[in-house]
């Protein structure tokens, strides 16, 4: 699912796109994420551009990352997880590559209501 506009997603399930993206946030776009499972994707929720993700969402079985911001040039890559999120992240942590993990934050983009050693940092911190 491609994001560009400002889009709430509810109580969806996305699965088995093992080479491909659950939801991929653009720059220009700003998704509201609650009720959902992810699974078996290559990444749940890349974001380039904001991303909040609510109660009862559930990203596992992903072969890089659960949740992934990412702030460039043309994007914030900001995330925030909501206190009373509940949400269940499993992104591959057994790969020693840089971008594998349950939360991934690039080139300093942010990933709120996480606890600091959840996340995996890459460049730009």
């Amino acid at each position: 699912m491609f994001v560009e506009g400002i889009v709430d997603v509810q109580d969806c399930i996305i699965q088995d796109c093992a080479e491909a993206i659950g939801i991929f946030v653009q720059p220009i776009g700003e998704v509201t994420v609650t009720g959902t499972t992810i699974r078996r994707c290559e990444t749940g929720v890349h974001v380039h551009g904001k991303a909040t993700v609510g109660k009862g969402c559930n990203v596992t079985g992903c072969t890089w990352s659960g949740v992934y911001a990412w702030k460039h040039d043309v994007g914030p890559g900001e995330v925030t997880v909501e206190e009373d999120a509940e949400l269940v992240c499993e992104g591959d942590n057994t790969n020693n590559a840089p971008y594998h993990g349950d939360y991934v934050a690039v080139q300093g983009g942010t990933i709120a209501g996480v606890a600091e050693e959840n996340i995996v940092r890459v460049g730009g911190e």
